[in-house]
């Protein structure tokens, strides 16, 4: 009994040491192991060498349905600004007279992604035309004179500062609806009093006067504050951009514009 016993615990040890074994066995020793080991390593290689990640087959599906949502809006995007750009060019071609040499450029006044189109005339007379494109409309508002017109890119906020001859204005807008509104406006030059200009002898130069939205400043600093103060309350920033003349990016149609633009 003794003996039966001894090889009893002896054989029940054995065993107990090949279970445990079985934790720490090598799975390259058995054939399935080495598969699975094998398909790993292998994966674990290729998204080393591409960097890709490992999706399940619903986030597969979700990333799949993603991309294919983005193609579709890209592909609306890019058929409604060509619908923009034609709208634009028929105006042009139609409105605009050859004789006026007009050139374009391309820029964003207000907060949306639709470029307005500011067309310059080469002359004075002629001045600038800044259109917009709205609900399928294109509105076209006039400009004076050039080489005034200024913008603060994607604030719904320009200016035209111009002028001649002893007369000259700093007028501000907005696009609201698509067409130009006007928020505030500033003239200043020669003063006249009973049809005739009022002279400072001691400059020997036309006495100056200015206004601001109606009401006379006592000077051109009370009159320079005004315009400060206003744009100061009106957009936060001073990072005024210059369209038409002062530009390099004046082109002879609307698509070379686009162009441009996207660069």
């Amino acid at each position: 009994m003794k003996k039966k016993e001894a090889y009893a615990i002896l054989l029940l040890s054995f065993l107990c040491g090949t279970l445990m074994g079985c934790g720490k066995a090598d799975p390259l020793k058995t054939t399935a192991g080495h598969a699975i080991e094998t398909c790993m390593d292998a994966e674990k290689e290729t998204q080393e060498i591409s960097g890709a990640e490992t999706f399940s087959e619903p986030e597969v599906r979700q990333t799949e349905e993603a991309s294919e949502t983005t193609e579709a809006m890209s592909l609306a995007e890019t058929e409604a600004m060509q619908m923009i750009l034609e709208a634009y060019q028929k105006y042009v071609d139609e409105q605009l007279p050859v004789k006026d040499g007009y050139a374009y450029e391309l820029i964003y006044v207000d907060e949306d992604n639709i470029p307005e189109l500011f067309a310059e005339s080469d002359s004075e007379a002629g001045g600038n035309l800044l259109l917009t494109y709205h609900d399928g409309m294109v509105y076209a508002d006039y400009t004076d004179r050039l080489g005034g017109f200024q913008y603060i890119e994607k604030a719904n906020f320009y200016k035209n500062s111009n002028g001649h001859m002893g007369y000259y204005y700093d007028i501000f807008y907005t696009i609201i609806d698509g067409q130009q509104t006007t928020l505030a406006e500033g003239y200043w030059g020669d003063k006249w009093e009973n049809g005739e200009i009022v002279w400072d002898y001691e400059a020997d130069y036309p006495m100056q006067e200015y206004f601001w939205n109606g009401e006379e400043c006592s000077s051109k600093e009370e009159y320079e504050e005004a315009i400060a103060t206003f744009c100061e309350a009106a957009v936060k920033s001073d990072n005024w951009k210059s369209a038409g003349s002062f530009s390099d990016e004046m082109y002879l149609d609307v698509y070379t514009a686009y162009e441009a633009l996207q660069k």
